[in-house]
């Protein structure tokens, strides 16, 4: 009983903060111009793998220092900003 209890606190608190607008988890620092090439190949329609493979062969370092692009990690910069999927 007393981990539901914490376990509700912890998301009525979580939900406060998103509400009053604080952003939640990892930093961003993603480059605003790779962050705009992935906006741009998805506006124009190109795909997630295309757009993963395209980062992959101009050798555009990710986020965190992964190994490679990844079709679901093009999707979470587009979720993240707002572009449709």
């Amino acid at each position: 009983m007393e981990r539901r209890i914490i376990g509700q606190r912890t998301k009525d608190a979580l939900a406060e903060k998103r509400a009053e607008g604080v952003t939640l988890g990892r930093p961003i620092v993603l480059p605003q111009a790779v962050k705009e090439r992935i906006l741009a190949a998805r506006s124009a329609g190109e795909g997630l793998s295309a757009i993963a493979r395209a980062l992959n062969a101009d050798e555009v370092p990710t986020a965190h220092g992964g190994a490679k692009w990844h079709p679901s990690t093009v999707r979470a910069v587009a979720r993240r900003f707002d572009v449709a999927q």
